[in-house]
């Protein structure tokens, strides 16, 4: 038995990492930022920035994931800026956090067959794959908070925060999974310690943080729901709707009054934008890929929101087995789901990953349900068809995901890749000047293909000759016809 097991754990690891196997795609511009500072911090000991590294980086308006940075700083050292270099860490990561999702479902399913199940789909989930290659700090988040969920169901308080403090480290949308799972333990513990460090927390937040750091405050204002439901995000919107019926005839427009301004108004607009918010992450059109189903959105989004993050038989059996589960009286579970739901609706499709858990405890749930409801010939009939589902949804996401990334990959990262395969540095650093509609884009791709010297980039930001927005504008405009044709020519040939 004990060979047995052994070689299924073989099979396991190997079907894992099998998954994980193609990771040489183009960049995308957050990998190229967090790997950038990596680099800068290993040959200045400074971020991109010329500051000593600490809590956060910060890249443009935007803060990276700062264990994101951290922990890619060992591969980088030994691999380079490279693709092994980049995405190792988060390979090796997504394996841990595969284990410590089995010890949580071992809290939460009490059953070794229902663990084993969920486990398998948690590790082939194409979202889970699609985080681990291109996602460190969310893989790490991700790792962390179900690491918190676990020292939650043992007790442990100290790791208990230990772990919530390295999840928003991991990433910012964790933060309000981590203040329900610390006001939930002070409900289940009776106890106010946990909660007055809930207070604590929010007010160092906001006094040591936020209050004097305005650039980080509005970056979690930009990343949360807050900016939907500005009145600033929306006024354009209500002005232009006003405006009707003034030059062409409407039937909110009388003599007596006009009731655009009823219908047309600023708490109207503010709820609207905040239900609009709340259902957007969980748009099953772009979670089950518009892509593969051929939709409107396959020709206006071309990026990873054509991989699947589920499949669109999978909605009814999430569904049914979500009910089925939170019917359980399990605190630390239903805490769980709640601090991941929240999460979700505070910082959008951020943090959509942190609800993966939930999905596959909910298909686990229902398979099982079907197993007491079933006679045992219908049984086997359903989860032969699950299973031919599953084979077929998964086969042909791995031929999109490593056959066609020209379909699916987001162009500003893919033409990056392309442009700095094909230019060096001596191109950039002779008498003329490369002219094409992608190099005035941020300058992280740049850095990262070309590995330009961070000192040198420091210097020559505080000189103001390379700024955040755009590369160094060395050179003057002029590129000869046949040269910008044999550029195209090269994109066209690596497109086919």
């Amino acid at each position: 038995m004990k060979s047995i097991s052994k070689l299924i754990l073989l099979v396991f690891v190997l079907s894992f990492f099998i998954l994980r196997s193609k990771i040489d795609f183009p960049v995308t511009l957050d990998e190229a930022k967090e790997s950038y500072t990596a680099y800068s911090i290993i040959k200045t000991g400074k971020d991109t920035n010329g500051d000593f590294p600490g809590l956060f980086f910060r890249s443009d308006n935007n803060y990276l994931s700062p264990l994101g940075v951290y922990f890619r700083i060992p591969s980088i050292y030994l691999f380079g800026l490279s693709n092994l270099g980049v995405r190792l860490p988060s390979i090796v990561f997504s394996l841990i956090t595969v284990y410590i999702f089995y010890l949580v479902s071992r809290q939460f399913l009490k059953n070794k067959n229902k663990v084993f199940l969920s486990t398998f789909l948690f590790a082939i989930s194409p979202f889970f794959i699609q985080l681990n290659i291109f996602d460190l700090g969310m893989t790490l988040g991700l790792l962390f908070i179900l690491l918190s969920a676990y020292f939650f169901t043992q007790d442990n308080f100290k790791f208990f925060l230990i772990a919530s403090f390295l999840a928003i480290l991991s990433s910012f949308s964790a933060l309000p999974f981590v203040l329900v799972s610390l006001v939930f333990y002070s409900y289940q513990k009776r106890k106010v310690k946990p909660l007055l460090i809930v207070i604590l927390a929010i007010f160092l937040i906001t006094v040591i943080f936020l209050k004097p750091n305005q650039e980080l405050l509005n970056f979690l204002v930009r990343e949360t729901i807050i900016k939907d439901i500005l009145p600033s995000s929306y006024t354009h919107l209500i002005d232009k709707k006003l405006s009707f019926g003034q030059a062409l005839s409407s039937p909110l427009i009388t003599e007596k009054f006009n009731f655009n301004r009823m219908a047309h108004n600023k708490p109207f607009y503010g709820a609207r934008e905040l239900f609009k918010s709340i259902i957007k992450p969980f748009d099953f059109e772009l979670l089950t890929s518009s892509f593969q189903s051929q939709t409107i959105l396959a020709k206006e989004r071309l990026d990873s929101v054509a991989l699947p993050k589920f499949f669109f038989w999978e909605i009814p059996i999430i569904f049914i087995g979500l009910m089925l589960l939170l019917k359980k009286k399990n605190l630390a579970l239903f805490t769980f789901a709640f601090g991941t739901l929240l999460s979700v609706l505070i910082f959008k499709e951020k943090a959509l990953g942190f609800v993966l858990p939930m999905v596959v405890f909910s298909e686990t749930v229902f398979v099982f349900h079907l197993r007491k409801i079933l006679k045992h010939s219908y049984f086997k009939a359903a989860i032969l068809l699950i299973s031919v589902l599953l084979f077929f949804s998964h086969a042909s996401f791995l031929d999109l995901f490593w056959f066609h990334k020209f379909s699916w990959f987001k162009e500003q990262d893919l033409r990056q890749y392309q442009i700095w395969d094909i230019l060096t540095v001596e191109d950039l650093e002779g008498d003329k000047v490369i002219v094409t509609d992608r190099l005035g884009e941020p300058v992280n791709h740049f850095l990262f293909y070309e590995k330009v010297d961070p000192s040198f980039y420091q210097e020559q930001r505080k000189l103001g000759v390379i700024t955040s927005a755009g590369i160094h504008p060395g050179g003057r405009m002029n590129l000869g016809l046949e040269w910008q044709a044999s550029l195209l020519e090269k994109i066209e040939t690596l497109e086919k």
